[in-house]
């Protein structure tokens, strides 16, 4: 296993254990969607629950979690309490332009996905970035090409690297393939494929921020 906190090829270094942390619970991820999609507007507890689909006692336990982070702000004088996302946060910046580029990528993330509905009636079930976390590994990966963004990993060792079953590596990777943040690619000088992090994508660029951002806020 790979620590959190990995070097690249060229000798940078993101920690990306508060990145993982943050997008590994799937309470989290639909509740940033609600918020990176409403940005400025302020919500309640029950807003949040309606637009995630998750029960109100498990909206307040996430939405404190992510106030904690400092990515949430609340109003503590209305009645109920209303939530937005902090703008200023910069991992709120990075994952607000992340957020935005992956709605140019629902075909991609349809054919890659059986589950996927973007014409769902449900707020949570058409949203590529729910999507794209669905399962806790895609987070993982994500994560290992974020640290490690020179590498061109087989899949073998982008398994170790993100402290995850081959199998699922073959499982799940196509999904980051087909939206364009991880390149899949087949190098002569190497046997079998290689994966590498797409870093002119703007996604992964957001991604990227926010995963820097997060680490610099625990310091």
């Amino acid at each position: 296993m790979e620590s959190a906190d990995s070097t690249g090829a060229d000798g940078t270094s993101t920690d990306t254990t508060d990145f993982v942390g943050l997008l590994d619970q799937k309470g989290s991820v639909k509740l940033l969607d609600v918020f990176l999609n409403k940005k400025t507007i302020p919500v309640t507890a029950a807003d949040l629950a309606e637009m995630s689909g998750m029960d109100v006692s498990t909206v307040y336990r996430r939405v404190e979690d992510l106030c904690e982070a400092g990515l949430v702000e609340e109003s503590e004088d209305s009645n109920p309490t209303l939530y937005r996302l902090n703008v200023d946060h910069p991992a709120a910046t990075g994952l607000t332009e992340a957020h935005g580029h992956l709605y140019a990528h629902l075909d991609e993330i349809q054919s890659a996905s059986e589950q996927f509905d973007p014409e769902s009636e449900l707020f949570h079930e058409g949203s590529p970035f729910v999507e794209l976390f669905r399962y806790p590994t895609n987070v993982q990966m994500l994560a290992a090409l974020l640290r490690n963004p020179e590498a061109e990993l087989s899949a073998a060792e982008l398994a170790r690297a993100a402290d995850v079953d081959r199998a699922t590596v073959g499982d799940n990777v196509d999904v980051l393939v087909e939206v364009g943040l991880a390149e899949k690619l087949d190098p002569e000088y190497a046997t079998g494929t290689r994966y590498t992090l797409n870093k002119e994508h703007p996604a992964a660029e957001g991604f990227q921020r926010a995963a820097e951002a997060l680490a610099r806020g625990k310091n």
